[in-house]
């Protein structure tokens, strides 16, 4: 009881909206860490699949309504989370082994936020490499450590205290453009750690992804 009560290290929080073929692969990357250590969390819009609701798995799952988008889904990870130290990713990636590690060695008593690198998945998918050149290519590496302007919240960890200083943007959804600003302001900056290298692995139809950048674009812009 006493170790359940202990507050984890890391809280990860995996926001669910498509990318479920790669869930296999996340919970076979996220199922060794000790709980007492690592918490995780899968906030899945709409009912959570069968894969993630297994007995005995050692993650928790938060289910949203079905139209929520990953913003959502983050900030319900993040109100949830029992750690001040939170990283957050969605089901379109898939960290390699290090990324725990690199996690629980980031820097947040310099930082506020610290990504890390985003590789593309090596197949061949044109829809995919599209994705990745529109959203990802800042973050492709290598990358120099360091202060930077801009990190990818797919593939970042923040300090949970400083996202919480902001209820009115947190009250919206983790649109991260609109707490990094709030970030800099504050004086705490964000920073880039190559050891947080991530690998995009999408699954999004053409019409998946534009459809999900125009509701994105309409959340944000209202």
């Amino acid at each position: 009881m006493e170790a359940m009560m202990t507050a984890p290290a890391l809280t990860v929080v995996i926001a669910v909206k498509g990318g479920q073929a790669n869930l296999s692969a996340n919970l076979d990357r996220l199922s060794d860490p000790d709980p007492r250590t690592v918490e995780v969390l899968f906030c899945t819009a709409g009912p959570a699949s069968e894969a993630l609701t297994s007995p005995g798995a050692r993650h928790r799952v938060i289910e949203a309504k079905a139209a929520a988008l990953v913003p959502h889904l983050w900030r319900d990870g993040l109100v949830a989370a029992r750690s001040d130290r939170v990283a957050l990713t969605t089901a379109q990636f898939v960290p390699p082994e290090s990324w725990i590690a690199g996690l629980l060695a980031a820097d947040l008593d310099q930082w506020a936020g610290v990504g890390g690198p985003i590789e593309n998945d090596a197949e061949v998918n044109t829809v995919r490499w599209a994705v990745y050149f529109l959203r990802y290519w800042k973050f492709a590496p290598p990358l120099p450590a360091g202060p930077v302007e801009e990190i990818a919240a797919d593939n970042a960890v923040y300090d949970r205290r400083e996202v919480i200083k902001h209820p009115d943007l947190l009250a919206r959804g983790f649109w991260e453009p609109s707490f990094h600003a709030r970030f800099r302001a504050d004086g705490r900056g964000l920073g880039l750690d190559s050891r947080l290298l991530s690998l995009y692995r999408g699954h999004d139809s053409v019409g998946e992804f534009s459809r999900q950048r125009f509701a994105h674009g309409r959340t944000f812009a209202e």
